[in-house]
């Protein structure tokens, strides 16, 4: 007589029959899967594409990867499944990470829409990548891309146009890419997560990587002409905010850690360890021997404002020096 699932394994029956039920009773899936039955899976191509069905199967996708990767799930890893998926309301208040973590609400079309048109190159490698929607994004519009992520958890739940094509790197240390590799290295919302000792190294790793161009977005604060400044709401701790607000255009940071704004644990929000000024971020680029465009930089603005995002997505445009 075969013996008893264990409770692992009794958890992991219970997740994936939960996704597969939710697919099958969402209607957007179960019309679809409809379809496909009566027209082939050429019909199931050509309906994916469309936003409202892409954002369904995204999800249900999520849902089976979070069911087949209890392992990665349970390794308490900061950047683990519980950052990217769950519940983030607590009776202590928010805790850090996304409810649900998928290509519909990561800006990965906004961002790949604004370098297929603005940034020249074919290689490229999305630094921070998360699962990959960027990634996708991007070979869906003709780039030879890759990424890497220090989440053990996002890489092996990669975006499925992404999987295969996703490395898992600690970018405080050295990336496991040759030098010059790629026309485009980008970190999006990335460096604010590495502690301010190691951001000269990281810095460095980029500039190492590529030949032409390297793309930052990072949560900055002080003055930034002739694009809006940034700010420190959400960003300190609220009983230091007055005391910041008064500082001088000229302070750089970065803010102490015992300043920085913490989640419902403790942790600082998001894992934000690095809040600094424009222009320190910017000494730090210069220092790894790459130079600013701040012509790019207003054209992005621009390009991010129809979408609501050119007021957090800070946009910083380095190139390699000829």
């Amino acid at each position: 007589m075969p013996s008893a699932p264990s409770e692992s394994k009794r958890a992991f029956i219970v997740r994936s029959s939960g996704a597969i039920y939710a697919a099958l009773v969402n209607p957007a899936l179960k019309s679809l899967w409809q379809l496909t039955k009566r027209t082939g899976s050429d019909a199931l191509a050509k309906a994916a594409s469309v936003p409202t069905i892409k954002k369904q199967l995204d999800r249900f996708s999520l849902e089976l990867d979070r069911a087949l990767t209890p392992d990665v799930a349970s390794t308490g890893d900061f950047y683990g499944q519980r950052y990217f998926v769950g519940e983030k309301t607590t009776q202590a208040g928010k805790t850090s990470g996304y409810a649900n973590y998928a290509r519909h609400n990561s800006h990965a079309d906004v961002l790949a829409d604004l370098i297929a048109e603005g940034v020249p190159g074919q290689q490229t490698l999305d630094v921070g990548c998360a699962r990959g929607f960027l990634v996708e994004a991007l070979l869906e519009r003709g780039r030879d891309a890759i990424g890497c992520d220090g989440s053990l958890y996002a890489v092996n739940t990669a975006a499925r146009g992404a999987r295969g094509r996703l490395h898992h790197a600690d970018l405080r240390k050295p990336l496991p890419f040759a030098d010059r590799s790629f026309d485009l290295v980008t970190a999006f919302e990335t460096l604010e997560h590495v502690p301010p000792a190691d951001v000269s190294h990281a810095v460095r790793e980029l500039a190492r990587l590529t030949r032409k161009t390297v793309i930052v977005t990072i949560p900055s604060f002080g003055p930034r002409p002739p694009l809006p400044s940034g700010w420190f709401e959400g960003k300190v701790r609220n009983e230091r905010l007055a005391h910041y607000k008064a500082l001088p255009p000229d302070y750089d940071g970065p803010v102490p850690d015992g300043d920085l704004a913490v989640d419902a644990e403790g942790h600082p929000v998001e894992g934000h360890v690095c809040i600094a000024s424009f222009a320190w971020w910017r000494r730090q680029f210069e220092a790894a021997g790459l130079v600013a465009d701040p012509a790019l930089d207003q054209w992005a603005h621009e390009k991010l404002e129809p979408h609501g995002l050119h007021v957090y997505l800070d946009w910083m445009t380095f190139r390699a020096r000829t």
